[in-house]
């Protein structure tokens, strides 16, 4: 999925780190560094030493978020977390959901990902 969304993003993904954690870790996360109450999806970190070029991130996933809307939305647990990786790798790459891009992010993000798994 990350060789695949640099290629369609065009964009110079050279590390990404992927971390799968419970939902008491992803709330300490959330606190943390959002300063927003227990546990969410995905979080994404940018940790590129400079705006241009070589793009390092991290992102952690909620593996039992994951669990539950991949029951809930009746599709493979899999799908849910390449979900969020996705969704991850374009807020690294200047997507956000927050504001008035959000109709754009999630167009990309399904486009994308209907693109990724017709292909695997």
């Amino acid at each position: 999925m990350v060789e695949f969304v640099a290629e369609r993003e065009d964009a110079d993904l050279a590390e990404v780190d992927i971390a799968v954690v419970d939902s008491r870790q992803m709330a300490q996360l959330n606190r943390k560094y959002l300063k927003r109450s227990g546990p969410t999806d995905v979080l994404s970190f940018d940790l590129s030493d400079s705006p241009a070029g070589n793009i390092v991130a991290q992102l952690v996933i909620c593996g039992e978020i994951a669990a539950q809307e991949a029951r809930a939305r009746h599709i493979g647990q899999q799908r849910e977390i390449l979900l969020y990786v996705l969704h991850g790798l374009l807020h690294v790459l200047g997507y956000d959901d927050q504001t008035d891009d959000a109709p754009r992010m999630f167009c990309r993000q399904e486009e994308l990902l209907c693109a990724f798994l017709s292909r695997h």
